[in-house]
């Protein structure tokens, strides 16, 4: 897989042995969410992964679907990656997440149960990654993650999102699903905007490699890969395109 990239570190944090059916409910969903469960919330490579851990791939979902036809296939692509101590996660948010708070909370969690199940350090590298609607989540997750979010790898990502709800028929109805809760709608397709950010000078120091066809008729190239690459290197980012 050619967004197969992530970083390096390691130290402490303890493991929760408890599983979500024997656990108290607390006063969030991710206090349900423990690490005998993940497989319950994502796709990973946990049971092959080799330490010492070098690093996490986040791996975001493009819409409706995920791409692997089981978990068995996802272990098998991640299996190379695996033996050299990276870690892949493929969160299973909602299909048309578009990178709001959930799926933001939720891949964080993710993350934290492997960081004190390995006993790994806070500011272990992260690579967050993805293809159209996971290029916007790749982009969106390095923003708000409270992680080390050190490289961001992204496919023909959706980087104008007031202007991808106009782009094909189908988008309006998935992103008003991703953000109906939101106090001002307005105001949170631009904050989970890629290029609204980059604009504002808020995306996050981070190394970004940015792919994209030029025969993409469903995500444009020039509203989209062109005007990120031209704001995240007007705010002195690395981009590699």
């Amino acid at each position: 897989a050619f967004f197969a990239v992530a970083a390096i570190a390691a130290l402490g944090v303890c493991a929760d042995e408890q599983t979500s059916a024997t656990r108290p409910a607390g006063r969030t969903f991710e206090s349900r969410i423990v690490f005998a469960d993940i497989d319950l919330y994502s796709y990973n490579n946990l049971k092959a992964v080799k330490e010492p851990i070098r690093g996490i791939v986040i791996d975001h979902h493009g819409l409706g679907c995920n791409i692997f036809g089981s978990p068995k296939d996802f272990e098998k692509m991640t299996a190379e990656d695996a033996v050299r101590g990276i870690v892949w996660i493929h969160p299973h948010y909602q299909p048309w997440a578009w990178m709001n708070d959930h799926a933001v909370r939720l891949t964080d969690r993710l993350v934290d149960l492997v960081l004190a199940q390995y006993g790994l350090p806070k500011d272990l590298s992260v690579c967050s990654a993805g293809g159209s609607m996971g290029g916007q989540g790749a982009y969106v997750y390095a923003r708000y993650s409270r992680h080390n979010v050190r490289r961001v790898v992204v496919n023909c990502g959706v980087a104008d999102l007031a202007y991808h709800y106009t782009e094909r028929p189908d988008l309006p109805r998935t992103i008003t699903a991703a953000f109906a809760d939101a106090p001002d709608f307005e105001a949170e397709l631009k904050a989970r905007s890629p290029l609204a950010l980059a604009r504002a000078g808020q995306m996050p120091k981070a190394d970004y490699v940015i792919f994209h066809s030029t025969k993409d008729n469903a995500v444009s190239i020039d509203r989209h890969a062109k005007p990120m690459i031209a704001a995240l290197e007007a705010a002195g980012n690395k981009v590699e395109y």
